[in-house]
């Protein structure tokens, strides 16, 4: 009695791949309404780094309901700056003291920015709803990213194996001549540029004219890929 529910989150970073986590933010996420309660909260992050959570919220005078709040990369840490969205607001209270039990975030592959949310309501008994939602920032006109890379895994592997990438365009214009690389274990990168040009919103692949030896037997290679457009306005996801 006398107490509300709120949401404790994080936010988990680590400097490379294979480097230890770290808590870059952390806060308190409570409602705007001072005697509503949040909690079965689930959280994601979006291809800008924006942060999207939904969570299932009730009072003891309104009945279940399922909303959603975020923040933009770059904001003030440790803060959900959006205002509070609705999803859905049952129809009827829950019978039974099991609720949110069934409950999960996460985003769309396609987009790569499009949140979308399903958890437990009641309308009027007991079933699922699904919303979408996304944080509604502007694109930016230059960003493109690495989003696949090959070869991932197998055996046989050669000394002349071809390294091939899928890049990206997350921005708004057409690009081309984009300076990329990959490096083995951490080891010096291997620079090319790749030529051609990826409409705003399409992918394309670029193979490497520089071969990598990866013939060790039952050896793990590390093999990370990168673009490097100059003019890239969000260059945290170029890798």
């Amino acid at each position: 009695a006398g107490e509300l529910a709120g949401i404790r989150w994080y936010e988990l970073r680590q400097t490379e791949a294979g480097q230890p986590w770290s808590i870059f933010q952390e806060g308190t996420y409570v409602t705007g309404d001072p005697i509503r309660h949040a909690f079965s909260g689930s959280m994601a992050m979006d291809i800008y780094g924006n942060i999207g959570m939904a969570y299932t919220s009730v009072s003891t005078s309104q009945s279940i309901s399922i909303r959603y709040t975020g923040r933009l990369h770059g904001d003030p840490v440790g803060d959900m700056t959006f205002t509070e969205g609705l999803i859905s607001l049952s129809t009827a209270n829950c019978p039974t003291t099991r609720l949110a039990d069934y409950v999960h975030l996460t985003v769309d592959p396609v987009t790569d920015r499009n949140f979308w949310h399903i958890a437990e309501y009641f309308n009027p008994n007991r079933r699922d709803i699904v919303g979408v939602f996304n944080l509604e920032n502007p694109l930016p006109a230059n960003a493109v990213a690495v989003v696949g890379i090959s070869p991932e895994s197998g055996e046989g592997l050669t000394a002349t194996e071809d390294i091939t990438i899928t890049i990206e365009n997350y921005g708004t214009t057409t690009q081309s001549n984009i300076p990329v690389s990959y490096a083995i274990d951490g080891g010096t990168p291997v620079t090319e540029t790749y030529t051609g040009s990826i409409a705003a919103g399409a992918t394309d692949t670029y193979t490497f004219t520089a071969q990598a030896d990866l013939s060790s037997p039952g050896q793990s290679y590390r093999v990370e890929a990168r673009t490097a457009l100059a003019s890239d306005n969000f260059d945290q996801n170029d890798f």
